[in-house]
């Protein structure tokens, strides 16, 4: 039997997403910052691709809970105002990610 579609931590999920993509983008970017004379181009080139993947995952879940915070709040969801400040948390943790934007380290 299907379970019940359960989404009342979808938010808190995708938060915690953005959180640990963005802390991996960090991570790389350091690496890239810390090792550049070291790493061959090939892999320099890679942190870079996957780095930029990381940025647009990040925009995906900012866009994700998004969504989410429209329906709880067309649902009159109670934790609409919840919903609501963990988007404004992941378009906080997102802005630090456009600051790293393409043309930056990692």
């Amino acid at each position: 039997m299907p379970r019940p579609d359960d989404r009342s931590d979808n938010v808190a999920k995708l938060q915690e997403h953005i959180e640990n993509t963005f802390e991996n983008l960090r991570e790389a970017r350091e690496r890239l910052r810390a090792d550049a004379r070291d790493l061959p181009e090939d892999q320099e080139e890679a942190i870079r691709l996957k780095n930029r993947r990381r940025r647009e995952a990040i925009e995906g879940f900012r866009q994700e809970i998004r969504d989410e915070v429209d329906d709880r709040r067309e649902a009159g969801a109670a934790d609409a105002a919840e919903a609501a400040r963990a988007a404004d948390a992941a378009d906080a943790a997102a802005g630090e990610a456009d600051q790293a934007g393409p043309g930056a380290q990692g």
